[in-house]
């Protein structure tokens, strides 16, 4: 089917009245759905089986991402694979819409303080969720596979140091497959309920300007060098 064969009118008028649709709730959301983004110099594979078993270039792009609006100069970043929605692989001009597409549930970026023991069972049970969203992909942290050692940065992961990471706001939910260790809030207080949490940053909602809001603002104004 190309051009040359002309539209059904019923059926293009209902096409047309969600494109609207569509177009309009991501207006709404402050996404211009055919504003180009980037123009990727080779396919960004996205699908399940891939970003659910491995680190994944998709997985360093967002993570680069929240590292590069964090506030505190976070130390490592950690994103669920369940994020990444898409299931497919991208190739050529990537636009707001395939942002959109890619992370449809958005959410904020938390930066917070983590205890080191805390942040390598996190990092631990993000490899044994291989093969689900909780998986993780994880920025500025890697496995020594011949030792068994973490490493965040140059050295290795001390569990008795304070960690600052950025992480999605669901993770802290407590929500994700056998992260229930990870649930934390503030109180009444502005205090932090778990105590290998100390500190918890998270962004004014109010305002717009800042995109620790919504993880996919982060995407686009990194993958624009903006």
């Amino acid at each position: 089917m190309n051009s040359s064969i002309s539209d059904e009118p019923a059926t293009a008028a209902v096409i047309a009245k969600w494109e609207k649709i569509k177009n309009e709730s991501l207006s709404s959301s402050g996404f211009n759905a055919n504003a180009v983004v980037t123009k990727l110099d080779k396919p960004l594979d996205c699908r399940e089986t891939v970003i659910r078993h491995s680190q994944a270039p998709v997985g360093i792009m967002v993570t680069e991402a929240m590292h590069a609006v964090s506030r505190t100069k976070t130390e490592c970043a950690l994103l669920n694979s369940g994020s990444i929605r898409v299931d497919d692989v991208l190739s050529g001009t990537l636009t707001e819409l395939d942002i959109v597409r890619m992370l449809p549930f958005g959410g904020g970026i938390t930066e917070v303080e983590m205890k080191g023991s805390l942040l390598r069972k996190t990092l631990e049970t993000g490899l044994t969720n291989k093969g689900n969203g909780g998986y993780l992909q994880v920025n500025l942290a890697r496995r020594d596979e011949s030792s068994g050692k973490w490493f965040i940065g140059a050295n290795a992961l001390d569990d008795n140091k304070l960690y600052r990471v950025a992480l999605p706001d669901f993770l802290l939910s407590g929500n994700e497959s056998n992260m229930g260790f990870l649930k934390a809030s503030l109180d009444a207080n502005g205090k932090s309920d778990n105590p290998d949490i100390p500190k918890i940053i998270k962004p004014d909602p109010k305002d717009k300007s800042d995109l620790r809001n919504d993880v996919r603002l982060a995407l686009i104004n990194h993958l624009r060098g903006e």
